[in-house]
């Protein structure tokens, strides 16, 4: 797999619209598969196979050598894996105990911390065009979930979820840029993934979950448990990629693109509703990403993290 050290200069400003695309359509297969499964159950069950088929791609052309790394990174993977863990878990009891668009809105807090702990710390700033940008998405994104800030309601337990998940999100996202800087990315995703998967299972263990559990009998089900570990898998290799070139603000930034992606294919597969101004959201999210574009295709694609090979 190619490091970001030697991802293509030309390819690079293009990573997180990539990811964006592969995070949207990963959400579709998703959500379909949650006709069936309990989301933990789904949860330990696609971050496992993640993890398999991760590891059988580094033993079977990098050999086992490779999976092995520095202690000193031990308890930074320990940390990875439970905050994944605890910010899935939130998003899911979020969802269940709130409104599922108001969720959606307070987990895009996750940019307001990643800019904020990116700026105090590690001296990230954005640009004019960037904030420019920023604000289309936000907008655009704003229509797509058909979610206002003034059509908030009480806060709720479910909604101190939704902000926990948000903060967690730009804190895992600062943690693989900074804290893991020498672990090659398939590295760190075979770790965090193995992680989530056993975490995540002891959670469905505890909280009676498996008792749902549904024998995997239809081959659609199976179909669509294997697409969406294959989606899992390059969704975590584009962002983690996407986070040794870019600034943290700017990756979950064009992670905005992927309600708008979701919205579009739900529409084409799964026949759901789309109104005028949804489109009218992916307008302006497609104005704020071409912004975005410019602005980081006039600089230098350097890769900010060293990855060991």
């Amino acid at each position: 797999m190619v490091s970001a050290q030697n991802t293509p200069t030309r390819l690079a400003p293009y990573l997180p619209v990539l990811l964006a695309l592969s995070a949207g359509g990963f959400l579709v297969v998703y959500k379909a598969i949650l006709h069936w499964v309990c989301p933990l159950i789904l949860l330990s069950t696609v971050m496992g196979g993640t993890a398999l088929l991760i590891g059988g791609y580094i033993l079977c052309f990098q050999g086992i050598r490779r999976l092995k790394v520095r202690k000193r990174f031990y308890g930074r993977l320990l940390l990875l894996g439970l905050c994944a863990t605890i910010l899935n878990s939130s998003m899911i009891w979020a969802v269940e105990m709130s409104e599922a668009s108001q969720v959606s809105l307070l987990l895009r807090s996750d940019i307001i911390f990643s800019s904020l702990i990116g700026f105090l710390f590690f001296r990230e700033r954005i640009s004019r065009p960037g904030l420019s940008g920023l604000l289309l998405m936000s907008a655009g994104a704003l229509l797509v979930l058909r979610m206002l800030p003034w059509q908030l309601q009480v806060p709720s337990n479910g909604d101190m979820l939704a902000v926990l998940a948000g903060f967690l999100l730009s804190t895992n996202a600062i943690i693989i840029k900074y804290g893991l800087a020498e672990v090659p990315d398939e590295v760190i995703v075979f770790y965090n993934s193995g992680l989530v998967t056993i975490f995540s299972f002891v959670i469905v263990i505890f909280s009676g979950s498996l008792e749902s559990y549904i024998p995997l009998k239809s081959p659609l089900l199976v179909g669509l448990i294997g697409l969406a570990i294959l989606l899992s898998s390059s969704m975590f290799l584009l962002y983690y990629k996407s986070l040794a070139l870019h600034p943290v603000w700017l990756v979950r930034a064009f992670l905005l693109l992927s309600p708008f992606v979701t919205m579009v294919l739900s529409g084409w597969i799964l026949n759901e509703s789309v109104v005028w101004s949804q489109w009218v959201g992916g307008a302006l999210l497609a104005a704020g990403g071409t912004v975005l574009l410019r602005d980081v295709t006039g600089k230098p694609a350097v890769a900010i993290r060293e990855k060991r090979h």
